[in-house]
């Protein structure tokens, strides 16, 4: 039986390392976490009973813990046991605000609304100023609500991101999905209320801080590659709903294409290889691109591996948009010039040249083989034709 705080204990008497000292460390640990990502959502009391709700992804947890009553003891909605994290997180909660607790009457319920009439305004908000800037999910949810429409400033959803990206650097350990729902949850409001752009401005400025704090991240033993990925599909899908006919459609696929090329981790600028193919639906979108392509893409593709992936990832986005060009004869000479400097190249060009002459891609798998021996056996799948 864990030990909890004893309920005859005033908010004030619980001091994390006494928190600490009556769960066990993995619980504790899962609910300081908790409690630091801001998952502690409300918090309401009466005479009795304070009442903290912990909403971890899509559930919220209630907690009841009783003061000045032994008989009863500290239970959470999970029911899993008497020492779930939900509880480690609303103890932490009280402790926090243990001055609002002890301020508050003997008796009656209180609520929030019962007090607003009597705040004055600036008090409110210097308080309202306080929370958000300590509280990051706090902090995006107003400026989800508040910022960016009916002339009030912009939000700056880059800074909330950077800043709860080093506050999890920092811990060295725990998770911010809850707040990075919040992002998602926004861009798809800002969608339905026909805000479709500030939607894409919410998904490039939390992927450019996903990118931005890739490093420190993966030195700190968090992987958000598939957070990443999501985010820029997401930005992709919220351009193409403008419209070919959107003021700034060419502005966005020069964004894609800037990043496809200053990406430095393959796997990352293959997001902004679909997002750009995803865009790209009309001729215009197509030879905008392809200026831009012709104008990095180097003569050859060169040695120097960073340099090379940068050139690769051109050379094959260039070929897939000539090809829904139809513009076979440029597609040609891409392949010819460029097939013989990379595999990617020249397994791109056997799967192009099989769907419309299955003998003349053996031709090109077996030419393709004897520059790239070691891919011998894949070139020949992507012809079609069985290795000999």
């Amino acid at each position: 039986m864990i030990q909890k705080p004893s309920s005859e204990h005033s908010p004030a008497d619980l001091t994390p390392q006494r928190i600490k000292e009556s769960f066990p460390s993995e619980p504790y640990r899962r609910g300081e976490e908790l409690h630091a990502d801001g998952c502690v959502v409300s918090a309401t009391s009466n005479r009795n009973t304070v009442t903290v709700h912990v909403r971890v992804g899509t559930v919220t947890y209630p907690v009841k813990i009783p003061l000045g009553d032994r008989k009863r003891g500290i239970s959470c909605a999970c029911e899993r046991d008497d020492a779930c994290e939900h509880i480690v997180a609303a103890l932490l909660h009280i402790h926090q605000n243990s001055e609002d607790l002890a301020g508050q009457p003997a008796s009656g319920s209180i609520t929030a609304g019962d007090t607003f009439g009597g705040v004055p305004p600036s008090k409110l908000i210097a308080f309202l100023r306080s929370e958000v800037k300590r509280d990051a999910r706090l902090r995006l949810r107003f400026l989800v609500r508040f910022g960016g429409s009916d002339g009030m400033e912009s939000p700056d959803y880059r800074g909330v991101a950077d800043d709860m990206f080093a506050k999890l650097v920092r811990r060295r350990r725990g998770v911010c999905g809850p707040v990075l729902a919040d992002f998602f949850r926004a861009a798809d409001a800002r969608q339905r209320e026909g805000r479709a752009e500030e939607a894409v401005r919410i998904c490039q400025e939390l992927s450019e801080s996903l990118s931005a704090n890739y490093d420190a991240l993966e030195n700190s033993g968090h992987n958000y590659s598939s957070v990443f990925h999501k985010t820029v599909d997401e930005m992709a899908a919220y351009m193409a709903k403008l419209g070919h006919a959107h003021p700034k459609r060419h502005q966005h696929i020069s964004y894609l294409h800037e990043r496809l090329t200053a990406e430095k981790a393959y796997g990352w600028s293959n997001a902004y290889h679909r997002a750009l193919l995803t865009v790209c639906t009309h001729a215009a979108d197509f030879e905008h691109l392809k200026g831009l392509h012709e104008r990095v893409l180097p003569a050859t593709i060169p040695r120097n591996y960073m340099e090379r992936a940068r050139a690769v990832r051109i050379v094959l986005i260039q070929a897939k948009i000539l090809e829904k060009m139809g513009r076979r004869r440029d597609l040609d000479e891409l392949f010819r010039k460029h097939r013989g400097a990379d595999y990617d190249v020249c397994y791109a060009h056997v799967e192009y040249v099989a769907k419309s002459d299955p003998g003349a891609a053996a031709k090109a798998a077996e030419e393709g083989a004897l520059l790239f021996p070691m891919y011998r056996s894949g070139l020949m799948r992507a012809a079609g034709v069985e290795d000999r």
